[in-house]
Parts: C-alpha cells; sequence; structure tokens
C-alpha cells in the first residue's frame, strides 16, 4: 500500500471560529464567504424512553438509537412517526452480544459494532433484520473502529499515527492520520488522550474527515488507488494539556473544538464548540449549537446555529433533516429535529 501526502494548509483561527458562530456574518454569493442557517429544532422522539445515547444511526426509514435500555443496546424507531421498532442486540458477551462502550457505524445494508473493551471484536450485522453475521479481529486494540466501503479506520494509543487504517479482516496496514508534531515526544498513554477527536467517514467513497476535541485543528484524508492522501487540513490553536497522575489536565486556556461529526454523501457535518475551557465554566461538555457543513475535500460551506445545545448529531441528507440528542431544563434527553 502507497502512502502520499498532499496538503494544502490553512489557518482557521479561533477568532474566525468566534465570528461564525456568532452570527457576524451574512449569507452571500461569494465562495470565499460561508453561508450561515439559522435552524429552530422540534422534539421528535415523543414518547419513546431515552436514556444516555452515545449515537443515532440512519437506515433507509429507521433510525437506531444507541442506547443501552434492558439488556438492549439498540432501540430502532420509525424515521417518519417515530415509533418504536424493537430494541436489538443483547448486551454481553456471548456470539453476537456487544459489552462496555461501543462505536458503532453503518454502511450499505451492515451495521457494525466495534468494542473498544472487547479485546478488539468488531461484530456485523444484517439490515433491517439485526442478523448476526460475524465477527472480525482489529490490531491494535483500537478505541473506536468505522467503515469505510474498502477499510476500516480506528484511532489507538498503540502504534503510530493518530488514526490507523485496516483491511477488511482487520489487519493494521499503515498510519492514516499522524500526530502533530509537538505530540510526538510525549508518552502514547498522554498524546492519545490529549490528541482526541471526533471522525466520521464518506458511505460510499474511502474518505474520512478527523476534527480535534481539544483544538480547532480538522484534517480531511482518502485513500485513492492505493494511496493514502491527506488531502486538506487547518491547523489552529494547539493542544494545551499536562498529565498529572496519569490523568490528562486540560488547560483553562484550551480550546473546546469538536464534538461529534457525520458523513453524508455530500457534507461532512461537524458539531464544534469553539469555546475555551475557562469560558465554559471548566466543564469539557460534549454539547454544542455550532454545526459547520464542509465538502469532502475541506472547504467550509456553511455554518449552522440551532437554537439549543446537542451531541450525537446525524443527518438524513434526502429529506433534509439534522437530528441531534439535546437535554430539557429537567435534564431529560430527547431527539430533536432540524430542517436543513
Amino acid at each position: 500500500m502507497k502512502k502520499a501526502f498532499v496538503v494544502w494548509e490553512g489557518a482557521i483561527t479561533v477568532a474566525l471560529f468566534a465570528f461564525l458562530c456568532a452570527g457576524n456574518f451574512s449569507c452571500g454569493t461569494n465562495s470565499d464567504e460561508p453561508h450561515r442557517l439559522d435552524l429552530k429544532g422540534e422534539v421528535v422522539s415523543g414518547d419513546i424512553f431515552i436514556g444516555n445515547p452515545t449515537s443515532l444511526l440512519l437506515y433507509d426509514n429507521l433510525i437506531l438509537i444507541c442506547d443501552r435500555y434492558e439488556s438492549k443496546m439498540l432501540t430502532i424507531v420509525d424515521r417518519n412517526t417515530f415509533s418504536l421498532v424493537g430494541r436489538h442486540i443483547n448486551e454481553g458477551r456471548g456470539p453476537g452480544e456487544v459489552t462496555g462502550r461501543v462505536e458503532w457505524s453503518v454502511l450499505g445494508d451492515r451495521l457494525y459494532a466495534y468494542q473498544a473493551n472487547g479485546g478488539g471484536a468488531l461484530n456485523i450485522y444484517s439490515l433491517p433484520d439485526m442478523a448476526y453475521i460475524e465477527s472480525v479481529m482489529i490490531d491494535n486494540s483500537s478505541a473506536a473502529v468505522r467503515r469505510m466501503p474498502d477499510y476500516y479506520v480506528g484511532n489507538s494509543a498503540i502504534g503510530e499515527g493518530r488514526l490507523q487504517i485496516f483491511d477488511k479482516n482487520g489487519k493494521y496496514l499503515f498510519a492514516g492520520s499522524d500526530y502533530p508534531d509537538s505530540g510526538n515526544n510525549i508518552s502514547d498513554s498522554f498524546r492519545f488522550a490529549a490528541y482526541q477527536g471526533y471522525y466520521c467517514t464518506h458511505p460510499s467513497e474511502n474518505r474520512y474527515v478527523f476534527g480535534g476535541a481539544y483544538s480547532d485543528n480538522i484534517e480531511f484524508h482518502a485513500i485513492r488507488d492505493g494511496e493514502h492522501i491527506l488531502v486538506k487540513e487547518y491547523k489552529g490553536v494547539d493542544v494545551r494539556a499536562t498529565m498529572d497522575n496519569e490523568m490528562i489536565d486540560i488547560s483553562d486556556d484550551a480550546l473546546l473544538g469538536y464534538k461529534g461529526a457525520w458523513g453524508g454523501e455530500k457534507w461532512c457535518y461537524m458539531l464544534y464548540m469553539g469555546k475555551t475551557l475557562a469560558e465554559n465554566e471548566g466543564r469539557r461538555t460534549m454539547w454544542s449549537d455550532n454545526v459547520f457543513l464542509y465538502t469532502w475535500d475541506g472547504e467550509l460551506d456553511t455554518a449552522c446555529k440551532l437554537d439549543r445545545s446537542v451531541r450525537a448529531i446525524m443527518v438524513d441528507e434526502a429529506n433534509g433533516n439534522l437530528y441531534g440528542i439535546a437535554r430539557d431544563d429537567e435534564g431529560y434527553q430527547h431527539i430533536v429535529k432540524f430542517k436543513l
């Protein structure tokens, strides 16, 4: 497998992001100026019990809610009516079961469930019947793994690279995303914790995008004709953190960056915070009300301002709907839909 890098570096600074998030620009036809959308959300989950979902997935007319409930790991609802279709996949360590932290992804008519605490096991199920097909063992004990058409991509504290590429059998091929230079001379565990982030994959091409959780760095990658390409990256504020008793200590002036990602055919959708830890009252939140739409070649096209903070975003591009998990005043969580 060849590996090549084609890089255009740009600086999307904190000031620019603050400018976008504050809504201090108007929509226009200038291709260099992102469009702005103010989106109002509508609670759509109704009477469906929502506990503490980790992610939302879409398959045909079904929304898959990754939410542990009564020993079931997945709740499925109808996309149009939000009526309950069923609860599936047992929690456990037997064949077809999953346990611990699970990274879910959908590609075509397959559901992939990677178990970060399951020794590298990735379960594969058919959709929509949820039948267990097989398990693939992923090298290097990755923390999270997602499927691309011809590869898996995952992040691991073991081995080279912030993100790593695996073949369809789970065998490690090469590092997909390198750590910044400032992350190369520190321990593996600290480097992994400090430079973590959120990433999404393209549903029909071997592409992925990674955004830093504690910086505004974002990278756009592709694998084409046997070559791994860093298509574009934006380098802004670096991670500001120290290690204290094996725990990561994020500095007050550290930037809380990307907090979620979703990959569609046309856009990659990135949930972005854009505040320092001090500005966010010391909370390392996963919630935000800013969603940026990038092309897969790394051009920022649209900045969306939501009327409430969400996490775990998911987009139905065919119908122009963005979904997220939101909390009400009493702390209960609901699924909210925004019209793009």
